[in-house]
């Protein structure tokens, strides 16, 4: 059971606040008998009452980078100074008893502050005036029954949230009661929203001031809070509509059980109502206000849903979609009925669907996957649909394509560098004009294949002949280490009966069998073989790039 008092919510700053309180009471506790000498340059400055101008004592003065920190704490005066601070980019903080916090150079927000950039010189003059801060107070009526969601906190205790333009800044949960009280804003303008941060909820969430979830962010109206005052914003939360669905693989299989379900609202912000699927691949998602929904197979985080990426699922699966490549059977939004249930019908994983694949292929979804991420586009049969030719060998071209584009995804859709020779093709059989040009340059380039050499110092690429087995190993081996010298040795006996120590290719064959991209072929007497002289199929290659994209890294 819970008590009258609201467990508290810890926003990033107060957990940085927290750690680094921790870090100043384990460095005091720490002597050492020599000092170590400084090695970095220092930062100071002197911070002061925005009003009266006067120095303010015992400011917790943090700068960070992503490697390093430095902190200090300010003199009675409210001058501070940081030593041994190394070269990089940081970001400084100030955090003070009785004033609002702020990051240098007067900005609320992290995603605002001036970077100072240390090199070999010392800084000075990195001032800040700081401000009496205002408070956000309020209260929250439930219209629904909060018993029905058993001992669940976050129905028992409404959650509210505040952010300057994109950023969280503070957030809490109110007290049995309703009220709630958020202290320490810096005069602004902010965004307060309403049962939005808990996932799961049967209470429909809203921003200030009644704008209902599904309008977006961008209906709140903003609360503004000056220096010293105080501000109320109240609200009275429904309970929400629900939809039900189900997920299945392209395959006509249901998703695993557990994969993270997201709603999205129609403009595009994260509407933070998620659901689990069962072991039937089925969800159910509540707390929806009225207004039409994107829905995803979504992960974690805070994805958008223009590119929200998706971890693997608990049965191995893994979808990288945004919410506007999943399509409904009701159509691409699905309308929450509000107080009631209504059906979604079954959501597939979107992309291009091929003629030619069967649903119970063994590689269907690998193939699926392949064209939702671009990497392959399949053939146009010239009347609307594709195929996908999956047991075509991959050509030399092809490939060249399939690990540009696959680089692209990589790069969360930014295509490589690639610098094209002003003296025309380096190649005597691929012309400037070729649809792959470019792929096979940067294919070159990066050395992962460097053509056949003509013997009169000039260089083919036989773009038409099929790629073999043992050549794909190699392609992946420096396409993942950058060269064949760079890559690790296998130590111990071979795994195919067919790829012998000493084979050029060998060590390149054992390592797609160590990490699983390839598992070879059965053979009847229990052995297992690699076939490395035979080409790659276009199926086989939606496998081995599906498996290579889901290694560890």
């Amino acid at each position: 059971m819970f008590g009258s008092v609201a467990p508290p919510r810890r926003t990033p700053r107060t957990v940085l606040s927290a750690l680094l309180s921790l870090l100043v009471v384990a460095t005091a506790l720490v002597t050492t008998s020599t000092p170590a000498a400084a090695a970095g340059v220092t930062i100071s400055g002197t911070v002061t009452d925005d009003v009266t101008g006067e120095g303010i004592d015992d400011v917790f003065v943090d700068a960070f980078s992503d490697d390093d920190f430095s902190f200090a704490t300010t003199d009675e005066s409210g001058n501070f100074t940081l030593t041994d601070v190394a070269p990089g980019a940081y970001t400084i903080a100030f955090n003070a008893d009785g004033y609002a916090f702020e990051y240098y150079d007067d900005s609320p927000t992290f995603a605002d502050a001036t970077v100072v950039e240390v090199a070999a010189s010392d800084i000075t003059g990195i001032d800040a005036e700081l401000s009496v801060p205002g408070t956000i107070t309020g209260t929250i009526d439930k219209s629904y029954d909060a018993g029905s969601a058993s001992d669940i906190s976050y129905e028992l205790f409404p959650t509210i949230d505040v952010y300057q333009g994109a950023e969280l800044v503070s957030g809490t949960v109110a007290d049995e009661s309703g009220e709630y009280s958020i202290e320490g804003l810096a005069p602004g303008t902010y965004r307060v929203d309403f049962q939005r941060a808990s996932g799961q909820s049967i209470g429909a969430g809203e921003f200030f001031e009644d704008k209902r979830e599904s309008l977006g962010a961008g209906a709140a109206n903003l609360v503004t809070v000056t220096a010293g005052g105080t501000v109320q914003a109240d609200a009275s939360l429904e309970e929400g509509g629900t939809f039900t669905g189900t997920i299945l693989k392209s395959n006509g299989q249901p998703l695993a059980a557990g994969c993270r379900v997201t709603a999205f609202t129609e403009d595009g912000s994260l509407a933070t109502r998620t659901a689990f699927t069962n072991e039937d691949g089925e969800f159910t998602i509540t707390g929806l206000s009225s207004g039409n929904y994107l829905v995803a197979s979504n992960g974690f985080g805070f994805p958008t849903v223009d590119g929200g990426e998706v971890p693997d699922c608990p049965g191995g699966e893994q979808f990288r979609a945004s919410a506007t490549t999943m399509s409904v059977d009701a159509g691409p939004t699905a309308t929450a009925v509000f107080g009631a249930d209504t059906a979604l019908g079954t959501m597939r994983l979107a992309g291009p669907s091929f003629t030619d694949v069967d649903p119970a292929h063994v590689f269907a979804d690998e193939m699926q996957w392949l064209a939702t991420q671009g990497i392959s586009k399949g053939y146009d049969n010239g009347d609307g649909t594709t195929r996908f030719e999956p047991s075509a060998p991959v050509l030399r071209e092809q490939m060249a394509a399939f690990l540009y584009r696959f680089e692209t995804m990589r790069n969360g859709g930014e295509a490589p560098e690639v610098t094209l020779p002003v003296q025309g093709s380096p190649f005597t059989d691929v012309s400037t004009t070729h649809v792959f040009y470019t792929e096979m340059v940067w294919l070159s380039q990066q050395q992962i294949t460097t053509g056949y050499d003509n013997g009169d110092g000039t260089t083919r690429f036989e773009p038409s002949a099929p790629v073999l087995r043992e050549q794909m190993a190699a392609f992946l081996y420096r396409f993942e280490f950058g060269s064949d010298a760079e890559g690790p040795e296998h130590e111990g006996g071979p795994t195919f009966t067919d790829v012998a120590p000493g084979f050029v290719f060998f060590d390149q064959i054992e390592w797609l069998a160590e990490t699983g991209v390839t598992t070879g072929y059965d053979e009847a007497n229990g052995t297992k073989t690699y076939r490395g002289g035979q080409p790659v199929l276009r199926e086989q290659m939606a496998a081995f790039l599906f498996r290579y994209d889901r290694l560890p890294r």
